[in-house]
């Protein structure tokens, strides 16, 4: 099993997230954990939460076919995610 990781930059309100990539089965399941403002961010906790999640109860799955490194696809995936979502990381998890 492989596992990767991105982690977010603050948004507005001081919050940030961790993203997990799970490779099973020949697709990457991702799982989120976004840190309260009130709490210090440390990447060991959010790396822990969002890898149970994407074991658990992934955010989204994403198929693997093709030439591509699972690691690319996955960075690329989390980009778009982080971007799109900036400041509602936290609506995914409910």
């Amino acid at each position: 099993m492989e596992t990767f990781y991105y982690h977010t930059k603050e948004n507005e309100n001081g919050r940030r997230g961790t993203f997990a990539g799970v490779v099973e089965d020949n697709v990457i399941k991702i799982g989120l954990s976004v840190c309260s403002a009130k709490d210090q961010f440390q990447k060991r906790i959010g790396r822990s939460i969002s890898e149970n999640r994407a074991s658990q109860k992934p955010v989204t799955l994403i198929p693997l076919a093709g030439e591509l490194p699972n690691g690319l696809i996955f960075r690329r995936a989390v980009t778009i995610l982080s971007k799109q979502n900036k400041n509602k990381l936290v609506n995914l998890l409910k």
